[in-house]
């Protein structure tokens, strides 16, 4: 036996307005707000091969490009192997930031042996910033 959509006798009852929340109200849905029209603005490639020469990294001595293969499925895995090729240059640049703030700190502490006033930021300073990146540089 076929239903028929016609047959439906349903008629649920006319609610009325929302029951109060003690202590919070009627409850009200949130305002509407009424978006700008969103386009694409000029100049964004429209084409893969445009999109990858446009996402580089330039290092000292090179260019890093990200890698496409078969399983580049997205814009955010060309991007996420561009970060994978920087990592071991950031890091060195992060050790070499450590020791170039500690001797910074260091010679910021022997300027300000007469003034004790500078003395106390620059002592705050060395433990503060510069003694932590230095001491996570050796393994535990």
């Amino acid at each position: 036996m076929v239903c028929d959509p016609n047959d439906n006798n349903l008629n649920p009852p006319v609610l009325g307005p929302p029951p109060a929340i003690p202590g919070f109200g009627i409850p009200i849905a949130p305002p509407s707000i009424d978006f700008p029209d969103l386009s694409l603005p000029d100049g964004i490639p429209e084409d893969l091969l445009a999109l990858l020469d446009i996402l580089q990294a330039k290092i000292p001595g090179a260019t890093l490009f990200g890698n496409v293969d078969n399983f580049s499925k997205e814009v955010l895995d060309v991007i996420a192997s561009l970060l994978n090729q920087l990592g071991p240059y950031l890091a060195l640049y992060n050790f070499f930031q450590a020791l170039l703030n500690m001797i910074g700190c260091i010679m910021d502490i022997l300027c300000c042996l007469n003034n004790p006033f500078c003395l106390v930021r620059a002592i705050r300073k060395l433990f503060k910033r510069c003694l932590p990146d230095f001491l996570n540089l050796f393994p535990w």
